[in-house]
């Protein structure tokens, strides 16, 4: 993990030396010629292996260019490099390992008995959605993509994931508003759950998430674990 990648230098070396490494264990399928054996392991450790992250989206841009230099193999497509290649400020965020057991802060003491709040805990569904969000990547950095269409099938799978993610990254961005001058109280904040997972409205509620999305992509909010889940949580989610 990069997690201020800019244009990518760091990941293309250590992709090459975990190459490197796998090459000399002589794992590669037996028709892999030895000329090629380097670029395959190449592009099998920066499909699920390598993770960087950048607040600015052009180093971003610039890093994929520079992977993709680098394990360019012949007659294969550029490999798929969005799921773990992101956008954001790696130190503004939530955790919902963190905050999704009982955030005390914003109730009086921690050992009151008054109700307290969770991140996702209006929503029974949290664990499944993570169980089928790993899966979901895991199928992406299992797939030798030796054609287009199966990088395609990469990114079907990819914006299904995020897809099943989203509503949970909506929760977190109004979670992480409150450091910018947006106030919830614990009412307040079950009302945005019932809102954001349910589709439930109160008055003022949408226009609250709104305030948050908007602070989450002026700020870039980035919540480690709900953008890479099957680096947090286990396949049961």
């Amino acid at each position: 993990l990069d997690p201020a990648i800019g244009s990518g230098h760091f990941l293309v070396d250590v992709t090459a030396y975990i190459a490197e490494w796998l090459r000399d264990l002589r794992l590669a399928p037996d028709d892999t010629e030895e000329d090629d054996e380097l670029i395959y392991w190449k592009r099998q450790v920066v499909s699920a292996c390598i993770y960087g992250v950048d607040v600015n989206p052009l180093a971003v841009e610039l890093a994929k260019l520079s992977l993709w230099l680098a394990t360019i193999g012949e007659g294969k497509p550029l490999s798929f490099l969005d799921h773990h290649l992101r956008v954001g400020n790696s130190l503004v965020g939530a955790r919902s390992l963190d905050v999704g057991v009982r955030w005390k802060g914003l109730l009086k003491a921690a050992d009151d008995n008054e109700d307290q709040l969770a991140l996702f805990e209006a929503d029974e569904g949290f664990s499944q959605n993570l169980s089928h969000s790993v899966g979901l990547i895991r199928d992406i950095e299992t797939t030798i993509a030796d054609s287009v269409s199966e990088v395609k099938q990469q990114e079907e799978l990819y914006e299904v994931m995020r897809g099943t993610i989203a509503p949970y990254i909506k929760l977190a961005d109004v979670w992480t508003a409150r450091y910018f001058g947006v106030t919830i109280d614990p009412p307040t904040w079950r009302a945005v759950q019932d809102y954001v997972l349910h589709g439930d409205k109160v008055a003022g509620i949408s226009d609250l998430v709104e305030q948050a999305q908007d602070l989450a992509e002026t700020h870039h909010f980035f919540h480690w674990d709900l953008v890479f889940p099957e680096i947090f949580f286990t396949p049961q989610g």
